[in-house]
């Protein structure tokens, strides 16, 4: 449920886009993991609620709102499948933006693991991807997102490739896990 900020302090309201809300309860508010308690109050719109807050917190906007027993996963490296909508070829390395649930962060792609055939639907050998394909990807982004496999919720799932210099998109795709990778390497402030 990623929220925008209201007009009044600790009010925010929330988009759902899965599940329901408890009059009260205690929720996280990613990517940030952090733990606090909540009251909720129906919007006009079935698909809006106010929520309020016990702590002097803010939610940002693109910030996912989730119970406490149910966090959804957050990471900053990710497999994928997309399709290439741009003119040019995808490469490995480039720097894109990419829109995932509320949030939009840098990234990168890391590898293009294949294309998928048009006819077979096998997964072909391919290291770009070029104009109306649709491959197997990988890319990191410079913040950790809140995400939810395709397949358990589609608002957390589905993402928007942006490349920034154009302003132009170049690809959109699903998310289907993320890197083990990303959970086992942390970074480290060298002094």
């Amino acid at each position: 449920t990623p929220a925008s900020p209201s007009p009044k302090p600790g009010t925010h309201l929330v988009r759902i886009i899965s599940g329901y809300l408890p009059e009260h309860a205690d929720i996280r508010l990613l990517p940030g993991a952090t733990l606090t308690h909540a009251s909720f109050a129906e919007d006009r719109d079935p698909r809006f609620a106010m929520m309020r807050l016990d702590e002097s917190l803010m939610a940002a906007a693109g910030d996912v709102v989730v119970l406490a027993h149910e966090p959804c996963e957050v990471s900053d490296q990710f497999e994928a499948e997309m399709f290439w909508l741009d003119s040019g070829r995808g490469f490995t390395g480039r720097a894109y933006q990419l829109q995932l649930g509320g949030k939009t962060a840098a990234a990168t792609l890391l590898e293009v693991k294949g294309r998928y055939s048009l006819t077979t639907l096998d997964l072909l050998s391919s290291r770009t991807l070029r104009p109306g394909h649709t491959g197997k990807v990988t890319f990191g982004t410079d913040i950790p997102l809140p995400f939810e496999p395709f397949d358990k919720c589609a608002a957390l799932g589905a993402f928007i490739l942006t490349d920034p210099y154009r302003q132009q998109v170049v690809g959109a795709g699903i998310v289907n896990f993320a890197l083990r990778r990303s959970h086992n390497i942390h970074r480290q402030a060298l002094v």
